[in-house]
């Protein structure tokens, strides 16, 4: 859950979250040498409640508009009220090196009439969240059998036209971090373009060699 919180609220939301039992707990941001409090601004987007908070402690409190690439899809998702995922970004919390996303389920005060951006705007009183590693998404969905076959499975981010290398890859290590997309499509290879999120994910897959 990530609420929608102004900076007039900012001190007391914080306290009534340490007095709930996030010890504490602070509206952050990433900076140099980890996190640090977050930039005085108008409103704030912190993570407030995480399921599993294990593993996740690192991103309780974090500001998810002081990123760009998070700022912009929660930006998108709030003036939409459509599910929006994020370009690719790097988990807070993310202990190895896979590339991550969050996809923002706008939440809006009841009784609202709302047509229009700026009473979409208004009403917004935060995000249900939800957070992907691709690396361990795409893992879990190819079988054994697959892996077995001599074949590159690779995951693409179509939308992104300044990063034309795989979001993961499976089959070819040696071609870490991932060959650009262009060099697997080919006339042996399948594709699948899936959307969601706002974007286009495409699914290749190719023979080695």
């Amino acid at each position: 859950w990530i609420p929608r919180v102004s900076d007039d609220a900012r001190a007391a939301y914080e306290q009534a979250a340490q007095s709930d039992g996030l010890v504490n707990f602070a509206i952050r941001q990433a900076g140099e040498g980890g996190m640090r409090p977050a930039s005085k601004r108008s409103e704030y987007y912190p993570v407030y409640y995480v399921e599993p908070l294990a593993g996740n402690e690192k991103a309780v409190g974090f500001d998810l508009a002081s990123n760009p690439a998070r700022k912009a899809a929660l930006e998108q998702a709030r003036d939409s009220g459509s599910i929006v995922s994020s370009a690719h970004i790097t988990l807070v919390q993310e202990s190895a090196r896979q590339a991550g996303v969050v996809v923002f389920a706008p939440m809006y005060s009841s009784g609202e009439t709302l047509d229009t951006v700026p009473q979409r705007r208004a009403a917004l009183t935060g995000f249900a969240l939800g957070v992907f590693r691709i690396g361990d998404l795409l893992e879990s969905s190819v079988s054994d059998v697959m892996r077995t076959n001599n074949l590159i499975i690779a995951l693409y981010d179509a939308s992104d036209d300044k990063n034309r290398r795989p979001l993961h890859l499976i089959g070819s290590e040696e071609a870490a971090p991932g060959v650009p997309m262009e060099e697997l499509l080919g006339e042996k290879s399948f594709q699948n373009m899936h959307r969601f999120g706002g974007r286009d994910w495409r699914l290749v897959i190719a023979p080695k060699g």
